[in-house]
């Protein structure tokens, strides 16, 4: 039985604001790091935003791709220039916001592919969402 889509709306809020405490919490005044384990912590948290995202939108997950990565962007750079605007001991880091666009655009990539496999699978019906459910248009 498909999941319904409001059963990710839910998570998809709640990811967010646990990615906005995350980044917005006071660091310990630490210099700004450019490794590969940090940009993979980005993006990873990124590709889940996007895929929750695309997953917890009513239609299908293509009617609202754009608006999941427009999302996506506002809130990597604006995480980051609230890390360079705020007094919290961060650093707003162009680089970090590069990783989250890439994991972005993953997370809405699988959440694309996943939907346009749905509707194979449900014979292409176009009354039919991401996970078979039926969309109200």
């Amino acid at each position: 039985m498909p999941v319904p889509r409001r059963a990710f709306l839910p998570l998809a809020l709640a990811w967010t604001v646990i990615l906005l405490v995350g980044m917005l919490t006071p660091g310990s005044g630490l210099p700004p790091v450019f490794s590969v384990y940090d940009k993979a912590t980005h993006a990873t948290a990124f590709f889940v935003f996007a895929l929750l995202w695309s997953l917890a939108l009513p239609g299908t997950v293509r009617s609202h791709l754009t608006r999941v990565l427009v999302l996506s962007v506002a809130f990597a750079v604006g995480t980051e220039v609230l890390q360079a605007m705020l007094p919290i001991g961060r650093f707003g880091d162009p680089f970090d916001a590069v990783a989250d666009l890439v994991g972005a655009a993953l997370g809405a990539g699988v959440a694309l592919w996943w939907g346009r496999r749905a509707e194979r699978r449900a014979g292409g019906d176009p009354g039919k969402d991401a996970q078979g459910s039926a969309v109200s248009r």
